[in-house]
């Protein structure tokens, strides 16, 4: 998220802001400008910490500063917000602008910031941890910044989409079906026959049995189930368990496979609880092969 803002916006500055380092005569600015400068200009308006008469700069205004204001703040600032951790909004405010010049520098300072309390700076860790794909981590950052008051709405945006994109298939019996529901493979799903139709089929009857509110709390789960996918598959599943071993036609019908979707159901309803996105994607491939 961050960087794309940067490479776009930013980079074609950095030889300014090169030209500009090099330059002793600059006046350095005295601890209250920089105070009043991080406090007015730099913080981050969704900040919950920012001053009553700090405004603050999204990320695009940010970018539009002056590079060698935003390298004077930087280096200058590093100091003073060292110094008053009481107000970690500051260190927040340096560690942001750093990002744009020395990202391993940045998420130091960011995380300082979080352990003294700022909101923001999980977010931006976040962003840091999303960027290298890091995606748990990632939302785990996020979501601590929301619930702590970071209430930016780029940032609740970037949480259900990063919501979206997890899911661990190791944590099911047949994680190589679950991915292929997930990311709705249907050529994957459909090499594997009947097998698929049966491990679909034991999972949709988990979902519509009454025990599944054993599981899930709330019932307006079955509003996200579409019963016609019980017909073929479900019969299908529901013959394996009733014959144990048999056949259909020439293939062998294997048990365990509807073991595996039963248990795999299970796991995915749980999911719902805590990540239904997630588990929509899965359920919705689950009606696209039932479909196709």
């Amino acid at each position: 998220m961050y960087n794309r803002l940067i490479n776009s916006v930013i980079m074609p500055s950095v030889l300014i802001l090169i030209s500009c380092q090099g330059n002793e005569n600059t006046q350095r600015y005295s601890e209250i400008e920089i105070g009043q400068f991080l406090d007015i200009y730099f913080g981050h308006p969704y900040d919950p910490d920012l001053p009553e008469d700090g405004f603050g700069f999204t990320d695009e205004e940010l970018m539009e500063t002056h590079p060698q204001d935003l390298y004077r703040i930087t280096t200058e600032g590093k100091v003073f917000a060292k110094s008053n951790l009481q107000s970690p909004h500051y260190l927040f405010a340096v560690g942001r602008i750093s990002y744009l010049f020395d990202q391993d520098s940045a998420f130091h300072l960011l995380e300082k910031a979080a352990q003294n309390g700022s909101a923001p700076a999980n977010a931006y860790m976040g962003y840091l941890l999303f960027d290298e794909g890091n995606l748990k981590p990632a939302l785990s950052l996020m979501s601590k910044a929301w619930k702590n008051g970071f209430k930016d709405p780029e940032l609740e945006i970037l949480i259900n989409e990063t919501k979206e994109s997890i899911l661990d298939p190791q944590e099911f019996n047949r994680p190589d079906l679950i991915q292929a529901l997930f990311e709705k493979d249907m050529v994957y799903l459909k090499s594997k026959g009947l097998i698929t139709s049966w491990y679909i089929g034991a999972m949709q009857n988990v979902f519509w049995s009454s025990d599944i509110l054993f599981i899930i709390e709330d019932p307006k789960f079955f509003l996200e189930l579409e019963p016609k996918i019980t017909t073929r598959e479900g019969n299908l599943a529901q013959k394996v368990q009733e014959s144990t071993l048999g056949t259909i036609g020439k293939g062998l019908i294997n048990y365990s496979i509807v073991e595996e979707g039963t248990q795999d159901a299970r796991r995915l309803a749980i999911l719902y609880e805590t990540n239904p996105n997630a588990f929509r994607r899965v359920y919705s491939g689950m009606v696209s092969y039932t479909q196709n």
